[in-house]
Parts: C-alpha cells; structure tokens; sequence
C-alpha cells in the first residue's frame, strides 16, 4: 500500500470514527485530520473538503463489492449492499440521515437507480411513471435502513433481507393491479361515452 493510500484511509477511518456519533454538520475538518493525525496540507492534496472526503468513502467502501453488469437483479446485489451496511451500522445509518451535500441517499440512489430500472421498468406504462414510482420506493427503502440500523438490536442482513423483498414483492404487486384495473376503468368509461 503506498503513502497516499495510506493517509486517505486514515483520513477516511477518522471521518468514520467521527460520523459513528457525530453529525456531518457538526464535523469540522480540524476534528478529522485530529482524529487521523495527518496535516492540514496532507488533507488538502487528497480532498477539497470533508464531503468530497465523504463520497471517496462511499465509493471505497460501499461501491469496490459491486461489479454492476446489466444482466444482474438489484437482489443479486443486495444481501452484500446489506452486509456493507450491517457491517457499520452508526456510521451508515448516520450517512442515510445526512440529506445536504454528497449525502448517502443521493450516492445510492444514482447507483442503484439504473439496476432498479433494469428490473422493474417494464411493470410500468410509461418511463415516467416508472421513474416517479421507483424513487418514491428506493428513499423508502433508505427510511427502512435507517429504522433497521438505528434500532438498538436489529435483525440480521439476511432477515432485512426476506422483510425488504417482501415489501416490494407486495407493493409492486398491489401497484401493477392498480395500474391493470385503472386502465379497465378508462376502457369502460371510453366505451360508455361511446
């Protein structure tokens, strides 16, 4: 491991450490390089500022896992996005609260997205349709990982796992027969006007 790599993981172990408990808001850059005894100079040749700092962590440690390749599910992909999280659960329950610059739920959502679309696109009548729906799922979802990380003794991944698909199995469900029945509704009405 190189110099350079070994003071971004420094700079990035303390921006963690300090995440565990602390809000981003409330982070400064001083606490950080405190917390990895690195300089103020050594902070500035790797990141412009502490939420540059966050989305290199977020593509280190959440991203080097995933291998996106079109064919896969997002539920191929899942129990280890799930693990991922489990593995730290104050930091990144932290990181889903945080809403500002470089937050966690945009990260997530400009990665997961595609996948989700490749999945689930084509239950809807049109990509606007699907594009509003899948978001309103996919920060759901980011509220259900805050509720299971936060929790004081949460499930395991694998159990959030079989709760998360059962979820969306049912909504999607529930979602496509609205969208089956509505389109009879709109036939029938079209055919009594007629």
């Amino acid at each position: 491991m190189t110099e350079s790599e070994k003071n971004k993981l420094a700079i990035a172990d303390a921006m963690k450490q300090l995440m565990r408990t602390t809000p981003i808001e409330k982070i400064t850059t001083d606490q950080i390089l405190k917390n990895a005894n690195v300089s103020r100079r050594s902070f500035y040749r790797y990141f412009k500022d502490k939420y540059e700092l966050l989305e290199w962590i977020y593509n280190y440690d959440f991203c080097r896992f995933v291998e996106v390749r079109p064919e896969k599910s997002i539920w191929e992909y899942y129990p280890d996005i799930l693990r991922s999280l489990r593995a730290d659960p104050d930091f990144y329950g932290n990181a889903f609260v945080y809403a500002g610059q470089n937050s966690f739920r945009a990260f997530c959502f400009e990665k997961l997205f595609p996948l989700i679309m490749t999945d689930f696109g084509d239950i809807f009548p049109d990509e606007e349709t699907a594009r509003f729906v899948i978001r309103r799922y996919v920060y759901a979802f980011f509220d259900g990982y805050i509720w299971w990380l936060k929790k004081k003794e949460p499930m395991s991944a694998e159990e959030f796992e079989t709760l998360s698909k059962g979820v969306a199995k049912a909504t999607t469900d529930a979602i496509q027969r609205s969208f089956i029945k509505s389109e009879a509704y709109r036939r029938k009405r079209n055919d009594d006007k007629s």
